[in-house]
């Protein structure tokens, strides 16, 4: 395979299991700029096994993934990388910001797996950077841990499937049941979206996501389906039994952060949406936890916004939220408060907030959880969020308690979820 020539186009097929416990590292395949080794890759359901790709340009299998993956496992195969260099089972990326794309489907990572980073790019159970990618039926049940201490955003992003998406990416029917940690921006699927665009179908976590101080970087932004999404994203349809952990803040069942825009403004008119979903992860941070979202508040601290005209983009509609208990450690200082919340940590008021659902008997603990003591079933533009014991930073939704012997179930058929994708034959709702 090493062969492979640039501006090659090629198709590969597995005609039995490979072990290469035999090689004491494994090069990635497509590794130099302008990445134009195109791969058509069907694995025919066999198994990769023992690989070992450690501290290399785009440590993993394929190094850029430019062409498809599909109908493969892989079972006890390590990726470990020290480089400024992005890393995953099949490589550093899954097409390209320039335009390559990628298609990765029916690709099982077993958890006998491990991908490991102490570099200063993301890290993901399949790759580091997604970006004109598409994703689908793929499970990754493997140990995840990036530990590198950078400050910067840009550099951080570590995921159950993928660490950060640069460019439009969708992701269906994908599951993580593993262990994901890392420092800012982590996720059950994957730690951020820093774009427009993308979308998360039917997808769920069953494993452990934190997000963990680590030097400069604080623990922050971490989801059991995303840490953090942008304008322009979907996350529909989707569900969390595992827990999440944020040691600073914006711990999400669902999503950590929410970044939107407003309607009409120049810089950014796309919605971000939250529909479908439920969770019974157990919430755990130092502030802004929430069953759902964390933070979703586009003004960052600014829960009411600077301009009365604008409307905002972000919706949460139709989500239960069952988690047994949010925990928030502590109050922070005047420049790091931040409320917690049942559903939603802590909202702008205009956000389209409707028909959501918590467990009545959820435990709260920690200053500044349920500062709002109000029940507001739906809040709009035309029904801002009701203010209760609020100062800047306490701005949680609570949505609207269950009734007595109420179960997930009984809720999403009230919501009307759609039967032919979930199956509500038990007490709680799972992705057929």
């Amino acid at each position: 395979m090493h062969d492979l020539t640039a501006g090659s186009e090629t198709y590969l097929e597995l005609d039995a299991d490979v072990d290469a416990a035999a090689l004491a590292q494994w090069d990635p395949i497509n590794v130099t700029d302008p990445y134009d080794i195109k791969i058509h890759f069907d694995g025919k359901n066999h198994k990769i096994k023992n690989l070992k790709s450690a501290n290399c340009n785009y440590a993993g299998f394929f190094g850029v993934l430019n062409g498809e993956c599909k109908n493969v496992t892989f079972e006890s195969c390590t990726v470990s990388q020290n480089k400024n260099s992005s890393c995953g089972i099949l490589g550093g990326y899954a097409g390209t910001n320039g335009g390559l794309t990628a298609t990765v489907s029916n690709v099982t990572v077993a958890s006998s797996c491990s991908v490991s980073s102490t570099g200063t790019q993301p890290c993901g159970g399949l790759v580091g950077i997604a970006a004109n990618a598409t994703f689908s039926s793929c499970n990754v049940a493997a140990t995840i841990t990036s530990s590198h201490s950078s400050g910067t955003s840009s550099d951080q992003g570590c995921g159950g499937l993928v660490g950060k998406i640069n460019k439009t990416s969708s992701f269906s029917d994908c599951t993580f049941s593993g262990t994901c940690s890392g420092t800012r921006l982590v996720g059950g699927i994957a730690g951020w979206t820093s774009c427009s665009n993308c979308s998360f179908t039917s997808c769920s976590n069953s494993g452990t996501v934190t997000a963990a101080k680590s030097g400069d970087a604080n623990g922050e932004r971490c989801g059991g389906i995303c840490g953090h999404i942008q304008d322009g994203t979907t996350v529909t349809k989707c569900a969390n039994t595992g827990s999440v952990t944020a040691q600073q803040q914006s711990a999400g069942g669902i999503v950590g952060e929410i970044k939107s825009g407003y309607i009409n403004d120049t810089n950014s008119n796309l919605k971000a949406e939250v529909l479908n979903c439920w969770s019974k992860a157990t919430i755990s941070c130092q502030r802004v936890g929430g069953g759902i979202a964390g933070r979703c508040a586009h003004d960052a601290w600014n829960a009411k916004a600077t301009d009365a005209k604008k409307t905002s983009n972000i919706t949460i509609s139709k989500c239960i939220a069952w988690n047994p208990s949010i925990t928030a450690t502590e109050k922070g200082d005047v420049n790091g408060k931040g409320s917690s919340g049942a559903v939603v940590a802590y909202t702008y008021i205009k956000n389209t907030l409707s028909d959501c659902y918590r467990l009545a008997t959820m435990e709260f603990s920690g200053p500044y959880t349920e500062c709002n003591p109000v029940d507001q079933p739906n809040v709009s533009a035309s029904s801002p969020l009701t203010e209760g014991v609020q100062d800047t930073y306490c701005y949680p939704w609570h949505g609207k308690a269950a009734a007595s012997g109420a179960t997930v179930y009984s809720l999403a058929t009230t919501l009307g979820w759609d039967t032919a994708i979930w199956d509500l034959s038990s007490a709680e709702p799972t992705l057929r």
